[in-house]
């Protein structure tokens, strides 16, 4: 292990690594050993790293390494995330639980872990989690607020939240980083890929399931989370906040901070969400919400 770990610790230093979140650069490490496999081997097995040995051996070392030292940057970020960053007062506007706010955030902390525990749900929480840490929703929900229109109307109209810009922040944020947890629910399926639409039915046997064990966790809130794995593409009925969290934990999965667009280009924010409403149907996005998300980016330059 200790051999694996050296050889990670390299590829860790690489510089265009250096802006990522753990777990993105987690990925693109795991990425860059698949798609170069022949070549990593070839070097490793011929070196004092792992002399002889099968690749299979190499890069399962390889990844158990990597996951152990991108732990060690990411759970204490995590939990300064669900327990300074997410005020959990939201709750009470869910008619949640009175418990203390530090006991949503045990739970809700001790739920994410058990998601790193699992490959898919790890890999599937790379965008929701990037998206937390960047705070990439925030700003939009001040937009929102500001415009009242199409998706304001969603939220307070149609879905009926009676929260502030403030509570629903912690809210989006909270539904992000739960977002891989229906699969915890469906342990039996074998999907390899946990960050796929689904289908309505899986996510509503998989709030059943999860409510029953986690306590504290609104039923909304965990409704939110799994509905956002739900095409609206194929289910008009998806929350607004399903469709939002959605939306952001895809724009997380290969968001860069300070990513400069070519002269002429648009920002990266426009352009992120162009491309979004071009693959609408791929991903199950609500183009209207696509489309007032961009007129709010237009507007401010992003």
């Amino acid at each position: 292990m200790e051999r694996a770990s050296a050889f990670i610790k390299r590829l860790l230093r690489d510089p265009a690594l250096s802006e990522l979140t753990p777990l993105q650069k987690e990925q693109q490490i795991v990425q860059f050993l698949h798609s170069n496999g022949s070549h990593v081997h070839s070097t490793l097995s011929h070196s004092k790293y792992f002399p002889d040995t099968p690749w299979s051996e190499i890069v399962a070392l390889l990844e158990k390494a990597l996951s152990y030292i991108v732990d060690d940057d990411l759970l204490p970020a995590l939990r300064r995330i669900v327990y300074d960053q997410i005020d959990f007062s939201f709750v009470t506007f869910l008619g949640g639980s009175e418990a203390p706010r530090n006991r949503i955030s045990d739970e809700v902390y001790q739920i994410i872990t058990e998601l790193l525990k699992r490959g898919p749900t790890r890999r599937a929480l790379t965008g929701p989690y990037t998206a937390v840490y960047h705070r990439l929703a925030h700003p939009y929900i001040d937009g929102i607020y500001a415009r009242e229109t199409y998706i304001h109307f969603e939220l307070t109209k149609v879905q009926r939240l009676r929260m502030g810009e403030k509570e629903l922040k912690s809210m989006i944020d909270a539904c992000l980083l739960l977002k891989p947890a229906i699969h915890l629910a469906h342990r039996e399926n074998g999907q390899q890929r946990a960050d796929r639409v689904v289908p309505a039915r899986f996510a509503e046997e998989a709030v059943a399931e999860l409510g029953s064990r986690w306590s504290l966790v609104p039923e909304q809130a965990l409704r939110s989370a799994a509905h956002a794995n739900v095409s609206f593409q194929n289910n008009r009925y998806v929350e607004a906040t399903s469709r939002l969290v959605a939306l952001f934990a895809t724009r997380g999965r290969n968001y860069r901070p300070r990513l400069r667009s070519e002269r002429g280009a648009e920002p990266p924010e426009k352009s992120w969400l162009s491309v979004a409403r071009r693959n609408n149907s791929f991903y199950g996005f609500d183009v209207k919400m696509l489309d007032e998300l961009y007129s709010i980016a237009a507007e401010k330059g992003w």
